[in-house]
């Protein structure tokens, strides 16, 4: 902790008692896991635990998760403030409007929402809590199944999360000792291009087979 002045050392003392439900001066992951529910509303616990486990480097839910508790904390809670601004409604709309049929709207959909949350699982859930029941409706007169549309939802939300205000990728590069300078581009080719190519993959075979 050495550089920080006592009034940092004290916020991240007040943050730190905050998560330690228990006060037994470890940070569980069941603990971490309850804080980014708080803030976000719907972070999957292997999401969560993903962050944890890289991190806790130690093994022991303290010293060590400090970090990613500060990290993921913040940006999920960015994510939330973006969802809650009026030009959100815009991009909602624009998506909605998207040509070349609902799986590529979808698509497009929750990989704009994952881009602007920075969380695969917030992008997911603010794109099927805002437009869910518009998509149903659009595969059900389309006769598209419903299990092909949650897979295209899925993988397209697993795409542009990846950016670099990402707080896995912030909590990872930091673990690691890397910048993203330095190491960004490998996480694009793994995290964001192939998963790109999946998509795209899944979305011709749906088009033209159906659910499979």
């Amino acid at each position: 902790m050495s550089g920080l002045n006592d009034d940092a050392l004290t916020e991240l003392r007040e943050t730190f008692d905050s998560c330690d439900l228990n006060g037994d001066g470890f940070i569980s992951p069941e603990e971490f896991h309850a804080l980014l529910i708080k803030l976000d509303g719907d972070v999957s616990r292997e999401e969560c635990l993903l962050d944890f486990d890289v991190a806790d480097t130690e093994g022991d839910g303290m010293n060590a998760s400090v970090l990613p508790l500060m990290s993921v904390a913040s940006l999920v809670g960015f994510g939330s403030v973006v969802a809650a601004l009026p030009a959100f409604a815009t991009a909602r709309d624009w998506v909605l409007g998207i040509e070349g049929g609902p799986l590529v709207g979808l698509a497009v959909a929750t990989n704009v929402l994952a881009a602007l949350t920075g969380s695969a699982s917030g992008g997911l859930t603010i794109a099927l809590g805002a437009l869910g029941d518009t998509y149903m409706e659009i595969a059900s007169t389309h006769g598209i199944d419903p299990g092909l549309m949650h897979r295209v939802a899925v993988i397209g939300a697993g795409t542009l999360d990846s950016l670099p205000h990402n707080g896995a990728v912030v909590t990872l590069l930091a673990v690691c000792g890397a910048t993203h300078k330095s190491s960004y581009l490998d996480i694009v080719v793994a995290g964001i291009i192939g998963p790109i190519i999946a998509l795209t993959a899944v979305i011709l075979l749906g088009s033209l087979f159906g659910s499979f």
